[in-house]
């Protein structure tokens, strides 16, 4: 498809720029193109440079996907309504994020889940019962649990 489509010496020069850019981390289109944009491509380049990028597979949005929702689970320990919106805020296709969504390693994510909880109760040990649980499902809430996710640790913390 793109074999067709010829760039000037600038255009060349973004795209090797773009290559190396890729070839750092993996990245979703609209990042590239936003970053194309702010390195000064125009519009119609950009856009063609991205979809060469996609075709020599320098962007994957599925492996993107994969990637980031490890990230988030892992080290910001995000929780699903929070990746989801995040990933669609890039512009990822809804088939594409909740498929990625289901690779979600379930072990990891709950292991997160239950840190940040008990960590957060520690922190607000010197309130009331009532504050505590409310202060927490506020808390677990802005992290992108779901209320299923918090009210079972909650429950399951506040208990012991």
């Amino acid at each position: 498809m793109n074999s067709k489509i010829t760039l000037d010496n600038a255009g060349k020069q973004l795209l090797d720029k773009a290559q190396r850019y890729c070839a750092t981390s993996e990245q979703c289109c609209s990042s590239v193109q936003k970053k194309l944009l702010d390195w000064g491509a125009p519009l119609a380049t950009a856009g063609t440079i991205v979809d060469m990028l996609v075709d020599e597979k320098y962007i994957d949005e599925a492996r993107y996907s994969e990637a980031y929702i490890d990230s988030k689970v892992r080290h910001q320990r995000w929780g699903r309504i929070k990746i989801a919106y995040e990933l669609r805020l890039k512009r990822i296709p809804n088939a594409v994020v909740t498929k990625a969504m289901a690779t979600i390693d379930e072990e990891a994510y709950a292991a997160s889940l239950q840190e940040l909880t008990v960590a957060k109760i520690e922190a607000l040990a010197n309130l009331e019962p009532h504050q505590r649980r409310s202060k927490l499902n506020i808390y677990l809430s802005s992290r992108g649990f779901t209320p299923e996710e918090i009210s079972n640790a909650i429950n399951q913390n506040l208990q012991q």
